[in-house]
């Protein structure tokens, strides 16, 4: 498995430092971004970034699905990817060579370009691998997500 260039991870703490909200004192938050990374032109892209940290209990669910049920940032990262994914198909129905990242296929699906390569940057561990605790889950993210 390759890692991330730190380059671009600050990359994506930068982005996500311009963010107005912030955790309040004393509590964190998890930060996951896809991006997409072309080993052909060196480009790269930050397709979507999300921060959380649960899923609601049963009980807090509403009846009528106003409320998303998994928090977790990288849940949310991969919806907002996603998303991304949906309106670049549209951007290349309405210019097919437009796309730096996407093509269309002959059976009319849309697929990554050869040389392009999506990744997925989490902040922290997953929580489900080491059941850190809160204390431990700060002290392995990252500075900046730390301090912010």
């Amino acid at each position: 498995m390759e890692t991330c260039p730190l380059s671009l991870v600050e990359e994506i703490l930068n982005l996500y430092s311009t963010f107005p909200l912030r955790p309040p004192a004393r509590q964190w938050t998890i930060l996951a971004s896809f991006f997409l990374t072309s080993s052909t032109t060196g480009l790269h892209k930050i397709i979507s970034l999300a921060t959380g940290t649960k899923c609601l209990p049963a009980n807090r669910l509403p009846a009528d699905g106003e409320s998303l049920h998994d928090s977790h940032a990288e849940v949310l990262a991969r919806r907002g990817a996603v998303r991304w994914f949906l309106e670049e198909i549209r951007r290349c129905q309405d210019a097919p060579s437009q796309s730096e990242w996407i093509h269309r296929c002959d059976d009319a699906r849309h697929a990554l370009k050869p040389a392009v390569r999506m990744s997925l940057y989490v902040s922290t561990v997953p929580c489900k691998t080491l059941h850190p605790s809160p204390s431990q889950l700060a002290r392995t993210q990252h500075r900046v997500v730390r301090i912010i």
